[in-house]
């Protein structure tokens, strides 16, 4: 069965490190980042429950240039942790988004992909106030 996502995943091998609700800092190493999450490798025993909030935060150039993402696990499994994001900030989702883009080479790819996130993440009509 072919595998269908929506969001196009680029692979990194970069160092990273999630942040728990109690603030301990696990550090990981990324594998790939969409625009819906990430998955990371993470060498020390994991205790994550899934849906547990958390914090990934990405360091591109080792100073300034930074990814924070709020974001749930999703799964735990061998040694990879799979998180999908829930919140980012405006500069880390500029961040993001220049990553994407030059990675996916497409413009036009990358906003539909944008879109999918919006639909993904706007309130269902059935839990919108009536008009």
């Amino acid at each position: 069965m072919a595998e269908r996502r929506a969001f196009t995943r680029i692979g990194f091998s970069l160092p990273a490190w999630l942040v728990t609700p109690d603030g301990h800092q696990y550090p990981t190493e990324l594998q790939d980042i969409s625009l819906h999450g990430a998955l990371l490798s993470v060498e020390e025993p994991w205790s994550g429950v899934p849906d547990t909030p958390l914090q990934l935060r990405l360091s591109l150039d080792g100073h300034e240039k930074m990814i924070i993402m709020n974001a749930r696990q999703r799964y735990h499994k061998l040694g990879f942790i799979g998180i999908e994001s829930q919140q980012l900030d405006i500069e880390s989702a500029s961040q993001l988004r220049r990553l994407v883009e030059l990675n996916l080479g497409d413009e036009a790819l990358l906003l539909r992909q944008f879109e999918e996130l919006l639909d993904s993440t706007a309130p269902s009509a059935q839990h919108q106030a009536p008009s």
